[in-house]
């Protein structure tokens, strides 16, 4: 599936949901194309619809005495369909991925960023989601670039909304235009919503071992065994199955630090490069999210007293993670901040390479952007990127940005290179003004 250079990824992301509904519901083959072509004629999907907007307006140019028939790929029988939708969140996306593997039914909006640190350069695509990935949180997606990623994966930190689509209404006729009965719902289809879901770390529903509670739990490695859990007194009054499974057990955030009395360990060993976001817990093990890291002075008492959430994946080796999007907010979180002594050390304006001690030479420039500025439109700490009026470009970005055009602030012209002696303090570290 190709949409070009149109703004109709909703309409090819809703041919390619229906179509496989049919298919897997009824055993009715139509072809996507076909479809494709029908949503763009009975709807205005050019300007890159709403996922509701397009589907209401399906339903709508099938009312009022008027049908959208879809011939199937025999040309033997044609069907009108209207549709229902229900809002998913992305757990509840990841289930159904996970249950429906490879047959999932539901359009997913997600962000994709086009390059450059600026908030407004984010933009969102909607593609089909068909199946889920088993080792991880992450959702895979039919796309319709063509040949440019096929298929794509979402995680919670690109996920947007999602809408599951079913059939509310069917009616199909003969080559003749004669109604016949509306094909039994499919064994596979109805197989599918019945089965028993996998039980992985990402979907289990387990309880807290301390307070038996569901909400905001995180899992562990557990060694608890059916018969240990039975033999031992604080468990005998407790459903094992409940609190274990598949060599996993569950704490809530109240409970988190008292995993090792029950012989718990973290799923996966916490390391610098898996942190969340300390301030909006998006990141971390199995996420694509860019995390800046820090050092830090919080102990791990500060952390248990001031934040919530696991402490391993907020808080490993004296190291915190940001995102880009608060990575402005360091200083609330007693990060030390490496502040560039002089203009060479900056780091790219465009896309945050270089920096102080990081080996990728940058190019300073006169710069107009103030701090306010920079605070409403660009992430990153303001420190690391402007200094006495100057910003700078890595090497791929001095050559390839338009030197004409007003990008980022810049000044250019005659004096658009920077002094080449200008320092800071000697020291290598400074915590932020």
């Amino acid at each position: 599936m190709q949409q070009g250079d149109f703004w109709t990824c909703s309409a090819y992301a809703f041919a390619q949901v229906l179509t496989r509904l049919l298919r897997l519901a009824h055993n009715i083959a139509v072809s996507e194309k076909e479809l494709v072509a029908m949503v763009k004629t009975f709807t205005e999907c050019w300007d890159g619809p709403e996922m509701a907007d397009l589907i209401e307006a399906w339903n709508a140019s099938n009312q009022y005495g008027r049908s959208i028939w879809i011939e199937d790929v025999d040309k033997v029988t044609r069907v009108s369909v209207t549709l229902g939708v229900r809002t998913l969140d992305f757990r509840a996306l990841f289930m159904h991925c996970l249950q429906f593997q490879g047959w999932a039914v539901a359009m997913v909006e997600y962000s994709t960023r086009t390059g450059g640190y600026s908030l407004n350069e984010v933009e969102t695509h909607v593609v089909a989601a068909s199946g889920a990935f088993p080792n991880r949180p992450a959702v895979i997606a039919a796309n319709s670039w063509g040949a440019k990623d096929p298929l794509v994966a979402i995680t919670r930190a690109t996920f947007v909304r999602a809408l599951l689509v079913s059939i509310d209404t069917l009616e199909v006729r003969n080559g003749q235009g004669d109604p016949i009965p509306t094909p039994a719902v499919s064994d596979f289809y109805t197989s599918l919503l019945q089965a028993d879901l996998p039980r992985t770390p990402f979907n289990l529903e387990l309880r807290c071992i301390e307070c038996s509670s569901f909400m905001k739990v995180t899992y562990y490695q557990s060694q608890l065994s059916r018969a240990t859990w039975q033999d031992n007194a604080q468990y005998a009054t407790k459903n094992f199955d409940e609190y274990v499974a598949d060599g996993c057990c569950a704490f809530c955030i109240e409970h988190i630090n008292d995993a090792e009395k029950h012989d718990a360990r973290p799923l996966r060993l916490a390391t610098i490069s898996s942190l969340r976001c300390i301030e909006c817990g998006q990141g971390g093990f199995g996420s694509d999210l860019a995390i800046r890291h820090y050092r830090t002075m919080l102990s791990r008492e500060d952390f248990v007293r001031e934040y919530t959430g696991v402490l391993e994946d907020y808080l490993v080796d004296g190291h915190i993670g940001l995102c880009l999007r608060h990575a402005h907010l360091a200083k609330e979180h007693e990060v030390f901040v490496q502040i560039p002594n002089s203009l060479a050390e900056l780091r790219c304006i465009h896309c945050g390479r270089g920096g102080k001690n990081s080996g990728v030479q940058t190019y300073p420039y006169k710069c107009t952007l103030s701090r306010d500025d920079w605070m409403e439109d660009y992430y990153g700490v303001f420190e690391e990127f402007l200094m006495d009026g100057y910003c700078a470009l890595c090497p791929k970005h001095n050559l390839e940005l338009n030197l004409q055009a007003p990008l980022h602030g810049i000044v250019f012209g005659g004096e658009s290179s920077a002094p080449a002696q200008q320092h800071r303090s000697p020291d290598d570290e400074a915590t932020l003004p």
